[in-house]
């Protein structure tokens, strides 16, 4: 029976759906980069909060506090690739971070803290990475907006496997406003 002593690495996110995760497989087999390790197209998401490590307690009490977070459905459009030279990550996301994804990730952390969570102190920047471990940025890409709408958040466990990690989504909490 687990308990408190089990671990779980856990993050919450927005989980692509079917088409949104064909396009960004798509986008990401097209992009021009010598090296780098791609991310797995089922894994690929945009994380609201890293949690880290925690105990099954500390698990069940953020998925209670996840069940109140009030949020509309959103919608946005993926349409510039970056990198972050230090990770080494080459990622995709929107030109401007929508207020409404801005105010769910804000919502999501203050309904968190009772948990122990505290929020990164870094400004939340939407992205999803589609690359590791890459020295240089791609060249230039020109491709149609990918536009995703988003009808629920989820608690997703990292999950350790040969040759890297699954993701497996614990919980979806829809978003109705």
């Amino acid at each position: 029976m687990p308990g408190a002593t089990d671990t779980h690495r856990l993050f919450f996110a927005l989980w692509p759906d079917g088409r949104t995760r064909e396009a960004l497989a798509k986008l990401q087999a097209a992009l021009p980069l010598r090296g780098g390790r791609p991310m797995r197209s089922e894994n690929i998401h945009l994380t609201l909060a890293f949690i880290g490590d925690v105990d099954g307690d500390t698990r069940d009490c953020l998925i209670r506090q996840a069940r109140g977070v009030r949020a509309a459905p959103l919608a946005f459009a993926i349409e510039r690739v970056g990198h972050f030279p230090r990770p080494g990550v080459v990622w995709v996301g929107p030109q401007r971070t929508p207020d409404a994804l801005i105010e769910l990730v804000a919502g999501l952390n203050a309904a968190l803290a009772p948990c122990g969570y505290q929020p990164e102190r870094r400004p939340f920047r939407a992205h999803l990475t589609l690359f590791r471990k890459v020295a240089r940025p791609p060249r230039p890409l020109d491709f149609a907006p990918i536009e995703w709408p988003v009808e629920a958040f989820c608690l997703v466990e990292s999950l350790p496997e040969e040759g890297g990690v699954r993701y497996a989504v614990i919980e979806q909490f829809p978003l109705a406003g």
